[in-house]
């Protein structure tokens, strides 16, 4: 059985965020995408589990600010 492989993608709601999520589900990543707009995140998160067939978990997330890298790793490790 071979393991599943996983990635963190930011700003995944739209433009070069958007290509690379779709990308990475294409090759069958399970995702974690975030971006500011959680009601578009939603929609691009359930696009791309339904059409490959990943695990998409769309967290609704805000950058600016110096504690950013913070806020990403709480996302990611603690939901």
């Amino acid at each position: 059985m071979s393991e599943r492989r996983h990635a963190v993608v930011v700003g995944a709601s739209s433009g070069g965020g958007r290509a690379l999520a779709a990308e990475l589900a294409v090759r069958g990543y399970d995702l974690v995408v975030t971006a500011r707009d959680d009601e578009d995140l939603a929609a691009v998160a359930s696009d791309l589990a339904l059409r490959h067939g990943v695990t998409v978990t769309p967290r609704a997330l805000d950058l600016c600010g110096s504690d950013r890298h913070d806020r990403i790793v709480a996302v990611v490790y603690l939901g």
